[in-house]
């Protein structure tokens, strides 16, 4: 059971909106697992397009995925007149991997209501151990829909 109440009642559909609006999620191939208030967890596949020099899934991508899963737990939490943008990401690469199949997990730790400060983990889902490739913390900015002040391109 989540600490979090839903910001809306319909915050699953809101949630799955928010990834279907996002070019980045889809072009990934991040795909939605599971998502509890405050909580999400989802799986992106990894191949040749994704890699670094070496043929390890490149340090963007990886923080792309934290990323996604962090907004998308602080988006459970938004109302149905808020947005969830990423201000702040603090990143810990803790080791390398080419697995075929990448989870990760975003939580909420903290809710305000112009902030949710969020936490992410990735990890290769081929890894018996589950031993993490990525820890990072995230501080959402909660605000009005469009309000980045930029057009968009």
């Amino acid at each position: 059971m989540s600490q979090f109440e839903p910001g809306r009642q319909d915050y699953i559909e809101a949630v799955r909106q928010y990834h279907a609006a996002t070019p980045m999620h889809t072009r990934l191939g991040i795909a939605i697992e599971s998502i509890e208030p405050g909580r999400v967890v989802a799986t992106m596949p990894f191949d040749r397009t994704m890699a670094q020099q070496n043929g390890y899934v490149h340090a963007g991508t990886l923080v792309t995925l934290a990323d996604a899963v962090a907004g998308m737990a602080a988006m459970t939490l938004a109302g149905a007149d808020q947005n969830i943008l990423s201000v702040n990401i603090t990143v810990q690469l803790l080791r390398s991997s080419a697995a075929s199949k990448l989870i990760a997990s975003g939580q909420v730790i903290k809710a305000g209501r112009r902030f949710s400060f969020c936490e992410a983990t990735v990890w290769a889902a081929d890894d018996p151990e589950g031993k993490p490739l990525v820890k990072a913390s995230i501080t959402m900015a909660v605000v009005p829909p469009d309000s980045s002040g930029q057009k968009k391109g």
